[in-house]
């Protein structure tokens, strides 16, 4: 399975909720709470002057130009012909125009639609083999050759009929085929499904360009923020397009690299939603970090590696919280031994863009100071 119908589980207005709820039982931690509210909602623009002490990030896209193509071909069964005669206007066109503006340009997906082909059997093959099995291969093995393999990366199989049963052949999914002397790798795709088709296509073809799946692990909170999370959910009726890739997966497709800040030291930054993004390994190998990026209204904080691939660590800012650190509520936390804690501090946006300050070190807000506070007083029983 590829990909999973649900909706992002991180609610920044829920965790508000569940703090004044708390707040509600313990005086010190409210008042506490009702001061950090208080500070945020006196904060005011940046002053010209201000806003000129800040890095203002351009995106670091790739010089270089990378393309997949895409071999594209409608299958028929024995009782059911496929019947899309749609496919370019509706799929392959916007599929390369949504890769193309998520790579800032730097990334070209070249369709080319062949003529259908039949599988010679019926579509009850595919719904009764598992996604991936020997069962589908086989079917897979009767539609694919080994001249295809000619001026093609990788292939999209459009199969007649709707999306059928998860974990089966006719659940949309990423499989690799051997063809000739070659593994290479296909999307099986019912061509109907409802208004999320196009976005359920957009997150497999994502799959053939080694993008992995961003939904499984709850804890992360990746949800719709991400292409490969459950970001075709962002899909409409009225705009069918899904959600954009996070700053992670565009560093890994090396399509746009992250400005890089040591966090031994102090900086000032500003992003614009688009490919730009900061990046602070928190240890010595790198292979821990935080990654920020600006989307919409909000600073959209990673942290990756340390033994979990990707987790949302914040959405900021909120009417109750400004920055991440390790006594913020919820905390950063690293997960390597002898890893730097990042502070992440004054979230605002303003002109369109968010602006931050990192550091290895902040003066404490009075909620953090509540919290040091009490974990001081933990330790000393």
């Amino acid at each position: 399975m590829s990909f999973k119908l649900q909706a992002s589980s991180f609610k920044p207005e829920l965790i508000l909720v569940l703090l004044l709820l708390l707040a509600s039982q313990d005086p010190e931690l409210e008042a506490a709470l009702k001061a950090d509210r208080a500070r945020i909602a006196a904060k005011k623009p940046l002053a010209k002057d201000e806003l000129r002490t800040y890095r203002a990030v351009a995106p670091r896209l790739s010089p270089d130009r990378h393309r997949f193509r895409l071999k594209t071909i409608p299958v028929s069964f024995s009782d059911a012909e496929a019947s899309r005669a749609d496919l370019a206007k509706a799929l392959l066109e916007p599929l390369a125009a949504y890769y193309k503006a998520q790579s800032g340009g730097v990334f070209e997906l070249e369709p080319f639609l062949l003529d259908a082909r039949g599988t010679s059997g019926p579509r009850s093959e595919l719904a009764s083999a598992a996604s991936g099995s020997a069962a589908e291969l086989k079917v897979v093995g009767r539609i694919l050759r080994a001249e295809d393999l000619e001026g093609a990366d990788g292939f999209l199989l459009v199969v007649a009929g709707e999306i059928g049963a998860p974990k089966t052949g006719l659940w949309p999914h990423a499989s690799t085929i051997r063809l000739g002397s070659r593994d290479i790798d296909y999307v099986l795709l019912p061509e109907r499904g409802d208004h999320r088709w196009f976005g359920i296509a957009a997150h497999e073809a994502g799959h053939l360009l080694k993008l992995e799946d961003k939904y499984g692990d709850r804890e992360a909170k990746v949800g719709r923020w991400c292409l490969m999370g459950t970001g075709y959910l962002d899909s409409t009726r009225e705009d069918p397009r899904p959600g954009p890739l996070c700053a992670v997966c565009r560093e890994k497709l090396a399509w746009a690299a992250p400005v890089v800040h040591d966090p031994a030291s102090e900086g000032s930054y500003s992003l614009a939603p688009g490919a730009a993004a900061v990046k602070v390994p928190v240890n010595k190998d790198g292979k821990e970090s935080v990654v920020l990026e600006a989307r919409g209204k909000q600073l959209l904080v990673w942290h990756t590696g340390g033994g979990r691939p990707i987790e949302l660590a914040a959405i900021l800012p909120t009417e109750s919280r400004d920055r991440l650190t390790p006594w913020s509520d919820p905390p950063f936390r690293t997960r390597t031994l002898g890893a730097t804690d990042a502070w992440i501090t004054d979230v605002r946006i303003q002109e369109g863009r968010a602006w931050f300050r990192l550091g290895p070190a902040a003066e404490l807000t009075p909620l953090e100071q509540l919290r040091r506070a009490r974990v001081g007083r933990e330790l000393g029983k």
